[in-house]
């Protein structure tokens, strides 16, 4: 009987440890919620930004991706913006109440209009797609790439077939 109250007592201790852990994660991505929100207030948006990922990194909540992809739009980079506020929308789901699902859907919609879409024919499939060294995908990919607008560099590679690499001109 002895064992089993050690184990019960170790599983309990082990609980503990992680919850406690998991409020000093929650308590250190408040502080740096905090500071970004007073970089907002003086207008320094990539202070402000940085301070939000750090925080939205350090414990994960769909809310603060809205600020980050809000963020990106104000900062002219449309790619980041649709990538958070697309996230948002997915993590928060019915948590998100209708008007701000309307403005967000309509961040995404004028960020959208900032990009260009490629649409990619890549034999065979499964094969591995980055744009400016950055991971895009496998192919084949479910739908068009996102791009910024200027001059990209696109590569293709698999595991025996020959690496291409284009350059190509995404408009705006």
């Amino acid at each position: 009987m002895k064992r089993v109250a050690l184990v019960v007592l170790a599983v309990s201790l082990l609980l503990a440890e992680r919850a406690s852990a998991d409020d000093d994660a929650r308590a250190r991505a408040r502080e740096h919620f905090d500071r970004a929100m007073r970089h907002l207030s003086q207008r320094e948006l990539r202070d402000a930004q940085r301070e939000l990922s750090t925080a939205h990194r350090l414990h994960p909540h769909f809310a603060v991706l809205y600020n980050i992809g809000k963020l990106h739009a104000e900062l002219g980079e449309p790619l980041a913006a649709v990538r958070a506020l697309r996230k948002y929308s997915k993590e928060g789901g019915a948590r998100i109440d209708a008007p701000r699902r309307q403005e967000v859907d309509r961040l995404i919609g004028d960020q959208l209009a900032k990009l260009a879409r490629v649409t990619l024919e890549i034999e065979p499939a499964g094969a591995s797609i980055s744009v400016d060294g950055q991971p895009a995908g496998q192919s084949p990919l479910a739908e068009p790439l996102l791009l910024e607008p200027g001059r990209r560099t696109l590569v293709v590679s698999r595991s025996g077939y020959d690496r291409d690499a284009r350059r190509l001109d995404a408009p705006p």
